[in-house]
Order: structure tokens, then sequence, then C-alpha cells
């Protein structure tokens, strides 16, 4: 599994705690941050989604050009 972890900015003390897991409760660590990180996601997609119902339909294509980015 990639390491989730290591794109995090943490600081000495939780990187150290980290690094001193066994592989297998770092692997459950790496797991649970990319589970959230999926649904964190989702959540701001279905936002983004929610808020586009309610701008009128000739500017849905630019209003979500300028959120998306």
């Amino acid at each position: 599994m990639a390491n989730t972890t290591a794109g995090l900015r943490l600081d000495a003390q939780t990187r150290a705690a980290i690094d001193g897991l066994d592989a297998a409760s770092r692997d459950r660590l790496d797991g649970l941050i990319a589970d959230a990180d999926r649904q964190q996601r989702t959540q701001i997609e279905q936002a983004v989604e929610d808020a586009m119902a309610i701008v009128p339909a000739l500017f849905r294509k630019r209003v979500r050009k300028m959120i998306m980015g």
C-alpha cells in the first residue's frame, strides 16, 4: 500500500510515533487515511453538485470552471 502519511505535514513527534508502528499498523493507518481522503473528496464533489443546482443553467459551465479551476 502507498504510504499516505508521507504527504502529510506532521511534526517530528507524530512522525516518530508513526515510524515506530509495526508494518501492519502502518498499513491500517494508511488505509484509514486513504478512506478519509476518499470520503472527503466525495463530500466536496456532492456539495459542489448541490450548489450547482441553484445556479442558472446558462452560467453553470462558467461557475463550475471558476470553482474547480
